[in-house]
C-alpha cells in the first residue's frame, strides 16, 4: 500500500475513537500496531491485549513492539501512568502511513518527512504532538 497522508488522517481519526474507548473505561492497550489492527468493511478493530493494563498501573513489565514503543518504555520496570504508550504507537501509525516510513527520532527530519508527503498542517501537527508525548523526544538527536 502506497503512503497517503489522507488515509493516515483517516486512519488516525478510527484509531482515536477506538483508543478513547479503550481509556475511557480505565485500560490502556500497550500494542498498538499495525499488525494488530484489522480494518473490515472500513471499521477498525483492534487485536492482542495480553499487555494491556490499568492506565494508573505503574508496576509492570515493559510491553510493546519497540518501533511503536516510546524509547524510555523498554528502559525500566515501571510504566508511567497515563495512555502515552497508545499515544505514541498512535503517531507512529500516523507517520507511518503518511510517509511509508518509521519516524526518526528527531523533530526536524520527521517534520520534512511529513511536509513532502503532501500532509496537512493540522496531521502533521497532531501526528507530532503525540511523537512527542511526555518530551521523550523533543531535542533527542538522531542517532
Amino acid at each position: 500500500m502506497e503512503p497517503n497522508w489522507r488515509r493516515a488522517e483517516r486512519l488516525l481519526e478510527q484509531l482515536a475513537e477506538m483508543l478513547h474507548g479503550f481509556h475511557s473505561l480505565g485500560w490502556v492497550w500497550r500494542d498498538c500496531k499495525p499488525a494488530n489492527l484489522i480494518c473490515h468493511k472500513g471499521r477498525l478493530w483492534a487485536l492482542d491485549f495480553e499487555g494491556a493494563c490499568r492506565i494508573e498501573q505503574t508496576e509492570t513489565i515493559p510491553w510493546g513492539s519497540p518501533a511503536y514503543s516510546r524509547p524510555t518504555d523498554h528502559r525500566t520496570f515501571a510504566r508511567r501512568p497515563g495512555t502515552g504508550e497508545d499515544d505514541y504507537a498512535a503517531g507512529v501509525i500516523g507517520f507511518l502511513f503518511a510517509t511509508g516510513v518509521l519516524p526518526p527520532a528527531a523533530r526536524g527530519p520527521r517534520f520534512r518527512l511529513l511536509k513532502q508527503s503532501g500532509c496537512s498542517p493540522a496531521l502533521r501537527d497532531r501526528i507530532e504532538t503525540q511523537l512527542a508525548s511526555d518530551g521523550c523526544l523533543a531535542g533527542r538527536s538522531a542517532e
